[in-house]
């Protein structure tokens, strides 16, 4: 696979090899994770991914250079936006134009760089929070296919991830190899990984190619993935909502608190015990089942305020805080005292605002 060495000031030497891949990097705010997932002709893609806890994602491919991809990773720490941790990087690199990356952060959404020397077909794509990027493919509905693919709100991310590859694979990959690829990962981190990462998955080759798809075994490795924890509580699979977001303080109006708790694979959990909190201010009623993994209680208040809520469930504190505020949410009268108005109505008001004498005081 084109394997060489770079020699450093003070000896080190720089990993460089060709990896024709595509690549999709991507971060969520609302889960605080960052991913990357990847396939090219390559023993093990891998290499390519770096992914930063709470920070962002990155993907350093074409003429893949280990010394850049820890200066991407440099930046990412040091809060860089991904414009800016492109431009550095290659601003430091005496041959910018072999390279290629992609760069999520959750702080300052995606950028990509394809330099005018990789080898067709080479570019990337993007949408808010995602960017899918390739290079030695069969045409740009590699990277379009694969970020149509992931686009699927409604199925968790690893299974967005996979689905990316596998689109791309359908649309030709990378046109060195039977598969379309010899290696394919997916890495996801969270905020709370600690030893390992959520999601760690990975097919390599030897040093002949792959002999079978490696594609269709990270998706089977997905679907293991998965059964391993299917009664397992996701704190970001799952979901709490509350609605109204906002209710008078009357004793008797309420809000519905939902609470839909899934296992990693998206797949409903019902039979669970969950508990409700928020600070005291409100009044919680019992959780009720309501069937398919859906999970209700209600809240009111006499007392102005507001409650931000945590559900638990198997151990598992959900990610969602949604927040009820006990107002009326209906602008007050200052009474007539210490110079306001005291005008109720917006047709007294507008009317108010007209009636000013010469040296712009409001006449009341």
């Amino acid at each position: 696979m084109g394997l060489g060495f770079l020699l450093l000031a003070g000896g080190t030497r720089a990993l460089e090899f060709q990896t024709s891949t595509w690549s999709l990097v991507c971060v969520d705010p609302r889960t605080r994770e960052v991913a990357v997932a990847g396939a090219s002709c390559v023993q093990d893609v891998s290499i390519i991914a770096s992914t930063i806890k709470n920070v962002g994602a990155a993907a350093t491919q074409a003429l893949y250079s280990s010394t850049n991809k820890s200066r991407v990773e440099q930046r990412m720490l040091a809060g860089d936006a991904p414009q800016a941790i492109i431009d550095t990087v290659n601003m430091l690199d005496s041959t910018p134009q072999v390279r290629q990356y992609g760069v999520a952060t959750l702080a300052g959404g995606v950028a990509h760089f394809t330099g005018t020397s990789t080898a067709a077909w080479s570019g990337a794509v993007s949408a808010p929070w995602v960017t899918v990027q390739g290079n030695i493919l069969q045409g740009a509905a590699v990277v379009n296919d694969a970020l149509a693919a992931f686009q699927n709100p409604n199925v968790p991310l690893v299974d967005r991830l996979v689905g990316g590859l596998q689109a791309g694979q359908v649309a030709g990959g990378d046109t060195r190899c039977t598969f379309g690829a010899d290696s394919a990962f997916i890495r996801i981190m969270r905020a709370d990984d600690i030893a390992t990462f959520y999601c760690d998955l990975k097919v390599t080759s030897g040093p002949g190619g792959a002999t079978s798809d490696p594609i269709a075994a990270l998706a089977q490795q997905v679907a293991s993935w998965k059964q391993a924890r299917a009664s397992q509580v996701d704190r970001w699979t799952s979901t709490v909502s509350a609605a109204p977001a906002t209710i008078p303080p009357d004793g008797t109006t309420s809000a519905l608190i939902t609470i839909t708790l899934r296992n990693p694979g998206g797949g409903a959990l019902t039979g669970q015990a969950v508990t409700l909190a928020g600070q005291g201010v409100g009044t919680i009623s019992p959780v009720v089942e309501q069937g398919a993994g859906v999970y209700t209680a209600t809240v009111t208040s006499v007392s102005p305020g507001q409650d931000q809520f945590t559900a638990q469930s198997g151990g598992v504190s959900l990610g969602d805080r949604p927040t009820v505020v006990y107002g009326s949410g209906v602008p007050q009268s200052s009474g007539g005292g210490g110079g306001g108005c005291g005008l109720l109505g917006l047709e007294l008001l507008l009317l108010a605002l007209v009636l000013t004498n010469k040296t712009n005081r409001l006449i009341c």
